[in-house]
């Protein structure tokens, strides 16, 4: 008896255009928690990053206390790669004196340990610096795709940052006064609490491009925050994994 071969054809065929069709994001993780790293009065902070991988991307935030005056931020190096891109200009609020930089490398160029410094020029009593690898699923590489920042001292910080494509994702921090803050729908909260309960918080797909909240709830008192959103560099598909440490 002859077996025909179309149907068990037609489920090969179907089970090969399933996995074509899946989700690009389908496979996003996050890696574990890592330290902080803070330093005092001196204008800089600075961390060894283990466990890079060459082709990914970093993003970095340093968050500054700067009572007399708001610092002109001077660089973010990387060693043995071209210094990091920062994301805007130093968000403060002026009450608190709180204020944060955000910078991003888009490839590194070689892995291992990296040691990434931010300096600046103020009066400060204090800073730390997050660091976290971000990758895309096929050329590894990102791109910045929209950013914002504010300050103020509502109960439920939140602001909106405009994206350009699809599935990004969003990353930043809230430098806040007083309470824990409870992450954003839709958000991982990936704390630091180095001073004053200062948080990070990720998602590593916001859907359909346009203006993407991005808040917390349960933050008391004087805040002040920034966030970046992220897309697969160029030749890229979306982010299939958001990965390594903070510190």
């Amino acid at each position: 008896m002859r077996v025909s071969l179309i149907p068990r054809l037609l489920v090969v065929g179907a089970c090969f255009l399933l996995s074509v069709a899946s989700p690009v994001g389908a496979a996003m993780q996050v890696g574990a928690a890592g330290d902080r790293v803070g330093t005092s009065g001196n204008g800089s902070v600075s961390l060894d990053y283990a466990g890079t991988t060459a082709g990914r991307g970093l993003y970095i935030i340093v968050m500054m206390l700067t009572p007399a005056s708001p610092p002109t931020f001077g660089s973010v190096t990387i060693s043995g790669e071209s210094n990091a891109t920062l994301i805007g200009s130093v968000v403060r609020n002026a009450t608190s004196g709180w204020a944060i930089q955000q910078a991003y490398l888009p490839a590194l160029s070689s892995g291992g340990t990296k040691t990434v410094t931010a300096t600046w020029t103020a009066e400060d009593s204090g800073a730390v610096i997050y660091v976290r690898e971000l990758r895309d699923d096929v050329v590894g590489g990102i791109a910045l795709d929209g950013h914002n920042g504010a300050s103020g001292s509502s109960a439920d910080p939140s602001f909106t940052v405009t994206t350009g494509t699809n599935n990004a994702l969003v990353i930043g921090g809230l430098y806040p006064g007083g309470n824990d803050p409870t992450a954003g729908a839709g958000y991982t909260k990936t704390g630091i609490s180095w001073f004053d309960f200062e948080a990070i918080q990720h998602n590593i797909d916001v859907g359909t491009a346009g203006a993407i909240p991005f808040n917390w709830t349960n933050a008391a008192g004087q805040w002040v925050m920034a966030a970046a959103g992220f897309k697969a560099a160029s030749g890229g598909g979306g982010f299939n994994a958001f990965t390594r440490r903070r510190f």
